[in-house]
């Protein structure tokens, strides 16, 4: 019964490690992952923050622009939303009429082929109103992301 136990309590433990590291990924996962920020870094703004950056996954040999945008905590109350994000000649994704606004967006996902030499160009439309002297803002950024597919 003792030696039952003791298999019984290996096996969960081994299947915890297994689990974990295959939820949580592994710390050479992580590297494999190259960020382009968009002109001028890839945050701008104080009282709306704008980010928008290219993310490449060497492992996979994907990629995807990420666009967010907040009203950080401390000043007037904003309401922000990515209206839309893209990687040209791939495409672009915006929220639908139902999802209403949306603080961060992801386009769509494209590829490429080991060794191929990319340049990439991306970009996100923000905007933003505040509702206390009612502003209404908006911006479109862009970027460039020149890499080599490893």
């Amino acid at each position: 019964m003792r030696t039952i136990s003791k298999l019984l309590f290996r096996l969960i433990a081994i299947g915890a490690l297994a689990f974990s590291a295959i939820t949580f990924g592994s710390p050479n996962a992580q590297a494999a992952i190259r960020a382009f920020p968009a002109n001028g870094g890839t945050c701008v703004g104080s009282q709306v923050l704008r980010c928008l950056e290219l993310r490449f996954d060497d492992a996979t040999e994907y990629m995807v622009a990420r666009a967010e945008i907040t009203d950080p905590a401390g000043g007037s109350s904003v309401d922000v939303k990515v209206k839309q994000v893209c990687i040209h000649g791939v495409g672009c994704s915006g929220p639908t009429a139902r999802e209403g606004y949306k603080a961060g967006l992801s386009s769509p996902t494209g590829w490429c082929v080991q060794g191929t030499i990319m340049k990439v160009d991306f970009s996100a439309s923000f905007e933003w109103w505040d509702v206390g002297t009612g502003f209404h803002g908006q911006e479109l950024r862009t970027g460039q992301a020149n890499f080599t597919c490893t």
